[in-house]
């Protein structure tokens, strides 16, 4: 769950030990808030905080960001496309060759036969287009082809990014010490307000030793 800490300070104290672990601290992170303002005209301020951590604890939270980047979108573009061409194939057999195909019977060209006494002479017909159908009933077999096609290959990335998100996860786990609070940041800076900062703790005990070490400035925790 966390804890969560408002301090009122201009100069704010860290405790000289691994946020995430608790121990010894040989780098820093930075943790950063972005501020934007503004309706017409946009403005941004950014603050930011170096947080004592150490190096296998960076190790795991930047093997978890790079875990967590991993997304299934190439999935639904494939599957939006799929389904798109499937549409437009299927329309243009229904759209443009079947107007030709029920359209009226035009006469053939050149000379009639001389109807027979008392039976008048109607011009023939051309016989049934065949090749039309063969094209509508083609396009659109061939846009329910597409579109199953496309709604396969999608599930099939999906699958594929949950195995490595799944396994660049476990790498992440494996990075991570028995005294690691989390994979991810244990501290983060959610913002301030004049003098006033706000910090999420993932650990309890830096909490602890971060109020300990900013005597009187804590407003509450």
């Amino acid at each position: 769950m966390g804890v969560r800490v408002q301090i009122s300070a201009r100069l704010i104290r860290w405790p000289q030990v691994c946020a995430c672990c608790l121990g010894r601290a040989d780098e820093v992170y930075r943790t950063t808030y972005t501020r934007v303002t503004g309706k017409k005209v946009i403005r941004t301020d950014s603050r930011w905080w170096q947080i004592p951590y150490c190096s296998d604890c960076l190790n795991h939270m930047d093997a978890e960001v790079r875990a967590n980047a991993i997304t299934s979108a190439s999935a639904y573009s494939v599957l939006t496309l799929g389904i798109m061409l499937g549409l437009v194939v299927a329309l243009f057999g229904s759209c443009c060759v079947g107007p030709a195909l029920f359209a009226p019977a035009q006469p053939r060209a050149g000379k009639q036969e001389p109807a027979k006494p008392g039976q008048p002479n109607f011009p023939k017909s051309e016989p049934p287009k065949a090749g039309l159908v063969v094209v509508m009933v083609g396009s659109v077999l061939g846009g329910i082809v597409l579109s199953v096609g496309g709604y396969l290959w999608s599930q099939r990335l999906k699958a594929d990014a949950r195995d490595r998100r799944r396994r660049a996860m476990q790498h992440a786990e494996s990075l991570a010490s028995r005294s690691c609070c989390t994979l991810g940041s244990a501290v983060a800076y959610e913002g301030w307000y004049g003098s006033v900062h706000t910090f999420w703790f993932a650990n309890a005990d830096y909490a602890d030793a971060f109020v300990q070490a900013n005597p009187g400035k804590v407003l509450r925790g």
